[in-house]
């Protein structure tokens, strides 16, 4: 994945566009994944077939990574703190999830 956003980096030396633009074309591909998303939901209707929707979600996914490495990347941040960042924030999601189970057993009188 560090190949990927030197990749990235390299790219955005030679499209050097602003950081408005960036965010914006951020939005556009989150959006694009969230319609795609929908459809599984059911909240958007399609006659695409669950392969085809999975690839879109594959793809527009895959958009939005890029560009908010792009954004990141702007901002000067390595791929080693964006990794070291995530790590921490994967620590504190695990801890709300157990203090939610634990919170619901209690709730439900559960031991």
């Amino acid at each position: 994945m560090k190949e990927v956003y030197q990749e990235i980096q390299e790219l955005d030396k030679k499209d050097n566009c602003d950081i408005g633009h960036a965010v914006m074309k951020f939005n556009e591909e989150f959006g694009e994944l969230c319609t795609e998303l929908n459809k599984i939901t059911g909240r958007k209707l399609s006659n695409e077939s669950q392969k085809e929707i999975s690839d879109n979600i594959l793809e527009e996914g895959a958009d939005s990574l890029q560009n908010l490495y792009l954004i990141l990347s702007r901002f000067g941040f390595t791929f080693e703190e964006i990794s070291e960042k995530i790590s921490e924030k994967n620590k504190k999601w695990e801890s709300q999830i157990d203090k939610r189970q634990e919170k619901r057993k209690s709730l439900l009188g559960e031991s």
